[in-house]
């Protein structure tokens, strides 16, 4: 009893409860693969898991062919920008192969981020056109989260009580909320 109301149990309805939450798991989870199932079969996205320094392999065989295929697909989705850009997708082959030793030589203990910082900063000349195409696998985003917290950030800035902010004052809260205070801003 819950104040004045009385609850009452049939003897089916624990089997009605159960029947009722695996259609609701069942429809929920056909609904995420339906929505996800494109990131597990674009073969875009599987290519772009050679950036992963700590999967390449160790064997010196396997290593020197390991990613050759992913840069064919990536080339190819990414023709027409690298085209602007001359791109030569046999140098990047070769350059390929050499950064790879390169990494596995001298650079496999940093992450992947520091990897890439100390590739563009130290080898861009010598590793032009795979670095062009590696430069554009680390700018896209592989997921929309970023977007969607900026989105969020901004409507619990822009409220129904301050829809009048002036654009530059928007920009300066959103940069505040997303990215937090700098560290070199004068604090009071």
């Amino acid at each position: 009893m819950f104040e004045t109301v009385t609850f009452n149990k049939h003897t089916n309805d624990d089997g009605e409860l159960t029947n009722l939450k695996n259609r609701v798991v069942n429809v929920t989870c056909q609904d995420l693969t339906n929505r996800f199932d494109n990131f597990e079969n674009d073969p875009v996205l599987a290519a772009a898991k050679i950036l992963e320094v700590g999967h390449w392999p160790d064997n010196r065989e396997q290593l020197a062919t390991f990613g050759k295929e992913e840069i064919n697909v990536l080339s190819d989705h990414f023709k027409q920008l690298l085209e602007k850009n001359d791109f030569n997708q046999e140098e990047a082959l070769s350059e390929w192969l050499d950064l790879k030793v390169l990494v596995k030589n001298n650079y496999v203990n940093l992450r992947k981020q520091a990897v890439w910082q100390v590739m563009f900063t130290d080898f861009m000349e010598r590793f032009c056109n795979i670095l062009m195409l590696i430069e554009i696998l680390l700018v896209l985003t592989m997921s929309i989260a970023c977007c969607e917290r900026g989105f969020s950030c901004m409507n619990r800035i822009k409220t129904q009580y301050r829809s009048r902010l002036d654009t530059s004052t928007l920009d300066s809260l959103l940069r505040i909320g997303i990215e937090g205070i700098s560290s070199t801003a004068n604090l009071l």
